[in-house]
């Protein structure tokens, strides 16, 4: 392997990890709003929500 392909695996490597890091951080940023849960949507999408939410889903819209 030469110093070039060495340092372009490296690089991609690097990139991969960085991405993979990036892409882990949002899914956990975003996991707790698509639990599908009206308490934690905004108020323009639990009006959309709520009406059409199918009665054996909504235990919770009791509450």
């Amino acid at each position: 392997m030469t110093s070039t392909s060495a340092g372009r695996s490296l690089r991609g490597r690097a990139g991969w990890l960085t991405m993979t890091v990036l892409a882990t951080g949002v899914a956990l940023v975003s996991a707790p709003y698509l639990t599908l849960d009206p308490d934690t949507f905004l108020a323009e999408q639990r009006a959309a929500y709520l009406p059409t939410c199918p009665p054996w889903s909504c235990t919770w819209a009791a509450r």
